[in-house]
């Protein structure tokens, strides 16, 4: 087995990516209190809640995954380079302006 060095960045990675998903479920469990509140939800709902949260997430990881692993950096790029650079520009100001819109505007 041929071994290459390095493997304290892979670490760090998946470090800092098991801290998000466990802020963002920290975040959804924070939020239950007020969710019951304004709904008037029981337990087992607020349970269906954070479960379909949790599970939503863990679903697109695992396909941001499989799409990084089938197309690579590289080829990602070569294709944003196809596309042309003013499609791309566009792209990113439509992600800008959705970034900055208050939760629950964008539906």
């Amino acid at each position: 087995m041929n071994v290459r060095g390095g493997g304290l960045p892979t670490f760090l990675i998946t470090g800092v990516a098991a801290f998000m998903a466990s802020m963002d479920n920290l975040v959804v469990t924070t939020a239950l209190p007020t969710i019951r509140d304004r709904f008037n939800a029981s337990l087992e709902s607020l349970e269906w809640t954070v479960n379909a949260y949790t599970l939503t997430y863990a679903i697109f990881l695992l396909t941001a995954a499989i799409l990084g692993d089938r197309f690579g950096r590289r080829q990602g790029v070569a294709l944003r380079r196809e596309e042309g650079p003013q499609l791309v520009a566009h792209r990113r100001r439509v992600l800008g302006l959705l970034a900055g819109l208050p939760p629950g505007t964008a539906h």
